[in-house]
């Protein structure tokens, strides 16, 4: 029965849910509470979200935690507030960046992959191949017939090969990732910040040094103690020599992740229904934490909510250790992590960058013989001005003018009166033709703020100097010995939505430190810094092919796809005309174009459609499936047929269009 119409009205007013089916989103009451700091496994904890240079959370007491996914409620203080969650890290720009070194591909690969003769044809004529280029490629295919099963096996095998392994055959150089000796040199760069920073105590007297640290300002030395207690309470991250760990730090995430995952799946396979299924999620996500006291006041409801947390585990981030292997813990969990991609990418927090804009642009000029001509033209009033149009005497011109009409009579009578332009009667109009086109993508250009909560040294090293390792490695050079460097690494970069660059290099990282109110402290250290990057994208030119790739120039081979995909999809539904197209298609396992990545940034698409090769695997699938139902299409021959020049020449005959 529907709700009364009164009901509606009243809880549209208090903005309630209207719904009365109790499996819709916010049809009880319960579910007005729900926040997205429920959904996640991630926190602002270094290295506990994908985005390193996170802004700091609020206090427990003025935006409480909730634990989120994969986690009890005495855990709360390992999630995140509700309305950080939703102001802040829901909306938050961030950018994933991996880099690698280019990869060359082969003189003959290059070159036989580069370029399609029937894909030009058809760009700069709008003709397909005829019949006599077909009568020669059946008369190939049945000279080779006896080798073609050997031909086409290793063309599938190496486009299969180039595509699992992300090859490009077609391209001079590629990307190849190289993210280990990325985060090797981060390693690196982070244990040296902490060494200046007396994170690291020095190996000599550190005993002695110890002792005068005591005497220090508390929040600007670390001294041993503070090591063990760094290391109680930060395993993953801090060793217990004074050192840091970056490469335990780089998957941290996809771990809790991985945490999550094993909850969730844990339902997936109790449920026998899809109401059990359901039912566990509700209970999983949606139960609330009971209330022992309802009695209590406001403060001392919160008091005894903070109180569930175990004193002894207080500020423990994680238990984790992957630094030494007679204190390694949960490896399996790292093995995971990285198989999944964990370590893969770097990822940064952006301020927003505003409007996207990019631009195409193509330059024309002028015929060559156009200019020759008109310059002769040019040359010939010239002189026929400074002469007084050959009038030398009165005789003279008179026969001069009869000889001129003489030979324009003759050169009318063989269709040759276009010559007498030489004489400079005239100029040659001709229209300009293209030379080039640009393409203007949008600038990666970001800012990255690295701000510091607290002025205390470690603060300072986890939330300046941190993701500042991170960053410079991305545009220094690389050293190639004590006194040679060589270039910094090629990058790619996916900003959902807004840009992506598949083959870029950072153009430029800029610093400005001290910024802020309060720039520097007592004793000289930055308190804020501020990151620009620019990266440029090393494709200069974007294309867009005219057809798909279904129909080829070759009449043999599309009957043969068309053929297989029919018989696939009359047996099997998509998945025969999926398979079929896998088979016989090899542009199912094209590489990824600029084109593409294009198209995917104007919709959105995420960076795992086009990383992963299963995913850019379904894509292809698709497109091509796609291409040979509108290929087969009556609209796409009907359109074929009547835009043939027979046909255009009987549309003139025709009642002319209502469109104007």
């Amino acid at each position: 029965m529907a709700a009364p119409l009164t009901s509606i009205n009243l809880r549209q007013a208090f903005l309630a849910p209207v719904s009365s089916n109790p499996n819709a989103y916010g049809s009880k009451n319960r579910r007005r509470y729900a926040t997205s700091a429920a959904f996640k496994y991630t926190n602002t904890s270094l290295g506990g979200n994908y985005t390193i240079n996170n802004l700091p959370q609020y206090t427990r007491f003025a935006d409480i935690r909730l634990p989120g996914r994969g986690k009890t409620d005495e855990q709360w203080a390992d999630g995140m507030g509700r309305y950080y969650s939703e102001a802040h890290d829901d909306g938050r720009q961030q950018i994933h960046m991996t880099v690698g070194d280019p990869r060359f591909s082969s003189w003959s690969s290059f070159f036989v992959n580069f370029y399609d003769r029937s894909a030009a044809a058809f760009a700069n004529s709008g003709q397909v191949s005829g019949l006599w280029y077909n009568l020669g490629n059946v008369g190939g295919f049945i000279v080779t017939l006896p080798l073609q099963p050997f031909i086409l096996g290793v063309t599938g095998v190496s486009r299969v090969l180039n595509f699992l392994t992300k090859t490009q055959p077609s391209k001079w150089f590629y990307f190849k990732p190289n993210m280990h000796a990325y985060w090797s040199a981060v390693n690196l760069l982070a244990n040296e910040f902490a060494i200046g920073l007396g994170i690291t105590p020095r190996l000599i007297g550190k005993d002695q040094d110890d002792v005068l640290k005591q005497m220090e300002d508390p929040g600007q030395r670390v001294t041993l103690a503070d090591v063990k207690e760094l290391n109680r309470i930060f395993p993953g991250f801090f060793r217990k020599d004074g050192g840091v760990d970056i490469m335990a730090l780089a998957g941290r995430t996809q771990r809790r992740s991985d945490q999550a995952q094993r909850a969730e799946k844990d339902l997936l396979q109790r449920a026998t229904t899809i109401e059990e299924l359901r039912a566990a999620f509700e209970q999983n996500m949606n139960t609330a934490p009971s209330d022992p006291n309802p009695a209590a006041d406001a403060r001392q409801y919160a008091l005894d909510w903070f109180a569930k947390t175990n004193p002894e585990n207080m500020g423990v981030i994680d238990t984790e250790s992957f630094s030494s292997f007679g204190d390694l813990t949960n490896s399996y969990d790292f093995l995971v992590g990285a198989q999944r991609d964990g370590s893969q990418f770097v990822s940064f927090r952006a301020d927003y960058n505003g409007e996207i804009s990019e631009s195409f642009s193509n330059s024309t000029g002028d015929v060559g013989i156009t200019g020759t001509l008109n310059t002769k033209v040019k040359e010939a009033r010239t002189l026929r001005m400074n002469t007084m149009g050959g009038n030398l005497t009165e005789t003279i011109g008179a026969a001069a003018a009869w000889a001129s009409a003489a030979v324009g009579g003759a050169a009318d009578a063989m269709n040759l009166a276009g010559l007498s332009i030489l004489t400079g009667s005239a100029f040659i109009d001709t229209p300009e033709y293209w030379e080039s086109s640009t393409v203007s993508l949008p600038t990666a250009s970001y800012t990255i703020p690295l701000v510091c909560p607290y002025g205390n040294v470690i603060s300072r090293f986890m939330n300046i100097f941190v993701p500042l390792s991170m960053l410079l490695p991305l545009a220094m050079p690389r050293s190639a010995g004590r006194s040679a460097y060589t270039s910094p690494w090629i990058v790619q970069l996916f900003h959902q939505g807004r840009v992506q660059r598949q083959l870029g290099i950072v153009s430029n990282l800029g610093i400005r430190r001290g910024t802020g109110n309060v720039g520097f402290n007592a004793e000289h250290a930055m308190l804020n810094c501020e990151v620009t990057l620019e990266v440029k994208d090393l494709s200069k030119i974007m294309y867009i092919p005219l057809k798909g790739g279904y129909a080829s120039n070759s009449w043999l081979g599309t009957a043969a796809r068309g053929a297989a995909a029919l018989v696939g999809e009359t047996a099997f539904g998509d998945t025969g005309a999926a398979i079929a197209a896998a088979v016989t298609d090899g542009s199912v396992w094209d590489e990824q174009s600029l084109f593409q990545d294009y198209t995917g940034t104007l919709t959105s698409m995420t960076w795992a459609d086009f990383y992963y090769a299963g995913k850019r695997l379904n894509l292809n699938l698709t497109r091509t499936v796609q291409q040979f139902r509108q290929w087969r299409s009556p609209s796409n021959f009907m359109s074929w047929v009547l835009d043939g020049d027979i046909a255009r020449t009987a549309s003139a005959f025709m009642q002319s269009t209502g469109r104007f």
